[in-house]
């Protein structure tokens, strides 16, 4: 489950196929580095040249390394991985299959005795396709997800699911989940709002989808390139603050309450991913595209996806470069497994502490700088317990008076307020058991 477009996912594979994979020097085919016994057949890392089952191999390698290195999987855990079709999914399902040992009273080398499931989020509705092209490519990711891993079991649900199909709030408002949901993003006029208001409702889902099925680890496929690509748009939006939270291989902030968000290839660049699938013979399966009626200018992702992807064509170095600037950043104590309560022990056996609580949005669990809690605070509330129910009613009290008005601004305000209100009232109400904060009901006007 990725950020971005269609449009931004097919630069980024062109991108990486400009990028040479030659072989052959000066017209002589080359000799594998890591076997020297078969001929070279890709060539990674800008330098390598290996044949496919050393390169297969060799990305094995690195994901068991940030396994092991940091944690990630543990003996007895239960691991729902998140597929979306596309390379970094596919791969990640595929190397995380192998290095399971099934075998749960005999240990093996080089592998580690957890549980695995897939879960997959179908979001046709958000994207304007019709029930067809959603049922299409529901299949398609199935069959891709049986040739992968087909003792893996797959979870699909739709993102509308989000919704309680009980909550009394839907009856009220004459409509089913599906309705709130189109009505819901129709009312972010912003596209840049809207691609973030799905990846969020995404996010929320998945982690409700494993809370509730008893899995204690959430995998996603965010590999170096998606990192870069989030680091810039980041930049863009001026959320630099709150990036290094997601940007890392693990992510507790839910708390141990809910499930840690892991990703174990986020040092593998898309170009190495898109080559092993296409090795497998696992073609991605992209989303549908659009009507062109719902065709909208670019977002500030697809922009930095494009221009992610022009430079790491010119320049090889680019995404490495980007990451390892990114990671420069100071981590939160959530994104160390060793400060988790109840997903680590120290040296002497004990579970660890629990981290200093920090301060998250009470609409998306990012974490708030000083500026925002200083600011948050004026209003009249705080962002813990029940002071957020005097922050959401002013908050709410602004909003609608904005809202209210004639000028650019109102009709600014009138076209973001659905991500606030929505937030506040149903999709975090779903995942309260996930994180440690109390979220405030308000007033679902502006949104009908």
């Amino acid at each position: 489950m990725v950020m971005g477009s269609r449009k931004g996912e097919e630069m980024l594979h062109r991108s990486d196929r400009k990028e040479s994979d030659s072989t052959t020097r000066w017209g002589i085919e080359t000799v594998c580095v890591k076997c020297k016994a078969t001929t070279a057949q890709v060539l990674a890392k800008q330098q390598e040249s290996l044949c496919w089952d050393c390169f297969h191999a060799s990305l094995g390698k690195t994901v068991r390394k940030a396994v092991r290195l940091r944690g990630l999987v543990q003996p007895g855990d239960k691991v729902l991985v998140a597929v979306s079709g596309g390379h970094a999914s596919t791969v990640l399902l595929r190397l995380l299959n192998e290095m399971r040992n099934l075998n749960m009273v005999r240990e093996e080398r080089g592998q580690i005795a957890f549980q695995m499931g897939a879960v997959y989020v179908g979001e046709g509705l958000a994207n304007g396709s019709s029930p067809e092209e959603s049922r299409r490519a529901m299949e398609a990711v199935s069959a891709l997800h049986q040739a992968s891993a087909p003792d893996v079991p797959l979870h699909c649900v739709l993102l509308e699911d989000i919704f309680d199909a009980e909550d009394e709030r839907l009856a009220d408002m004459g409509m089913d989940k599906g309705g709130l949901l189109v009505n819901l993003l129709q009312a972010v006029e912003d596209v840049t709002g809207r691609e973030d208001l799905i990846e969020s409702l995404r996010n929320a889902l998945m982690v409700r989808v494993a809370a509730r099925l008893g899995y204690n680890k959430l995998a996603r496929g965010d590999c170096a390139t998606r990192v870069a690509v989030r680091t810039i748009a980041s930049a863009a939006k001026g959320a630099g603050f709150a990036l290094p939270a997601s940007i890392q291989h693990f992510d507790g902030r839910a708390g141990k309450e809910g499930p840690a968000v892991i990703c174990p290839v986020r040092d593998l660049p898309m170009k190495d991913l898109a080559m092993l699938c296409h090795h497998l013979g696992a073609a991605p399966v992209l989303p549908p595209r659009p009507p062109q009626r719902a065709r909208r200018k670019a977002s500030l992702n697809t922009l930095a996806e494009g221009f992610v992807a022009g430079l790491q064509s010119a320049l090889p170095s680019t995404v490495p470069t980007i990451v390892r600037t990114a990671l420069k950043l100071q981590a939160f104590p959530w994104n160390q497994p060793s400060t988790t309560l109840g997903r680590g022990k120290d040296q002497n056996g004990a579970s660890p502490a629990d981290p200093a609580p920090a301060s998250l949005c009470s609409i998306c669990c990012a974490p708030l700088s000083p500026t925002e809690i200083t600011a948050m605070q004026g209003v009249g509330g705080n962002t813990h317990g029940g002071g957020g129910i005097q922050l959401m009613n002013a908050v709410q009290e602004k909003i609608e008076g904005a809202a209210n008005t004639s000028t650019p601004v109102g009709s600014r305000v009138r076209s973001s307020t659905g991500l606030l209100l929505f937030m506040a009232n149903t999709a975090l109400d779903s995942v309260d058991q996930a994180c440690p904060h109390n979220w405030t009901p308000v007033s679902t006007a502006l949104i009908q």
